[in-house]
């Protein structure tokens, strides 16, 4: 098997020069090489690559930036991002915005380009979350997060220096978890 930073375009549209694909499959080759068959993204949930320079049609085979590579230029949409920001892949876009996740930006985009240089993401994520206010303990909680692939199995609450009831309440209050995302680890007080 020969593996190089090939991805197939299977997403029925062109994909621009640093635009995001999501992976829907892998096969080898018949010369031996290993080929991604990409989508457009369906949200922030999945494997998702960045396409090299240059504008690949529908059928056709592009060059992804390798999941090593340290720096590399990212399509975005939207207001420009200046560097330390995050934003990522979003639904039915080949370009990153500040509503997607996966990519902190190192430099941003002072000429207009439309694409500014980015590093992966690694590790954890945390995020506020909300909950529903009619609860009788009402509670308040930034949450750890990790994208669903990097959890073993299903929703997993810890409440720490709380009542131990508080952890029963948060997994049916709280709302606003963005999806593809599971919380592990809930910082708790009452209020």
């Amino acid at each position: 098997m020969n593996i190089t930073s090939a991805w197939k375009n299977d997403s029925g549209e062109e994909v621009p020069p640093f635009g995001i694909v999501r992976v829907k499959s892998s096969a080898i080759q018949s010369g031996g090489e290993l080929v991604f068959t990409c989508e457009k993204p369906t949200g922030e949930s999945g494997t998702f690559l960045v396409n090299q320079n240059g504008t690949i049609e529908d059928g056709d085979n592009g060059a992804y930036f390798p999941f090593n590579a340290d720096l590399f230029p990212v399509k975005y949409s939207g207001t420009a991002p200046s560097q330390g920001d995050i934003i990522g892949p979003v639904e039915d876009s080949f370009a990153a915005t500040s509503d997607g996740y996966g990519f902190e930006v190192m430099l941003g985009d002072p000429d207009d380009n439309g694409w500014v240089i980015c590093s992966r993401v690694r590790g954890q994520r945390w995020l506020r979350i909300e909950t529903d206010g009619t609860h009788d303990k009402g509670v308040t909680q930034a949450c750890k997060i990790l994208d669903a692939s990097d959890t073993d199995t299903g929703e997993t609450i810890d409440c720490k220096n709380t009542l131990a009831d508080l952890e029963d309440a948060i997994k049916g209050y709280a709302t606003d978890i963005l999806d593809g995302w599971v919380i592990i680890q809930a910082e708790c007080e009452a209020s």
